[in-house]
């Protein structure tokens, strides 16, 4: 048989993104993929290559995801301005907690909602 595309659906732990989760889930099924809801950020670490991996050890490289572009934007501003000029991408330490913009700004992670839709959304 051959292997389905997976998607992992994240979503922050807010319950009414569970709705707007499982519709996703569904449709995501229609069309053939395979998924997995991840409510927050703490079933995912890294495995011993240092790659991004979910609590079932699933490589993540594909996400849909329930949290607006803003809120990757503030990590960045906080972690900009206490720590580095450039926001370090976290990898393969398990040590290391996994932050949003370590999923989404990984160049191995496909992310649903392209970084460029934020461009016309602001009013700048």
């Amino acid at each position: 048989s051959r292997a389905r595309p997976f998607v992992h659906i994240m979503q922050d732990k807010d319950i009414e993104e569970n709705y707007h989760a499982q519709f996703m889930e569904q449709a995501l099924h229609q069309a053939g993929f395979e998924t997995r809801i991840l409510r927050g950020l703490d079933e995912l670490g890294w495995d011993a290559a240092g790659q991004l991996i979910d609590g079932e050890g699933r490589l993540v490289n594909c996400v849909w995801k329930t949290w607006a572009w803003e809120t990757a934007f503030d990590q960045i501003r906080e972690v900009s301005d206490r720590e580095f000029a450039a926001v370090p991408i976290r990898t393969g330490h398990p040590q290391n907690e996994v932050r949003l913009i370590d999923v989404l700004l990984r160049p191995e992670v496909l992310v649903f909602e392209p970084l460029w839709t934020v461009i016309p959304g602001n009013k700048a």
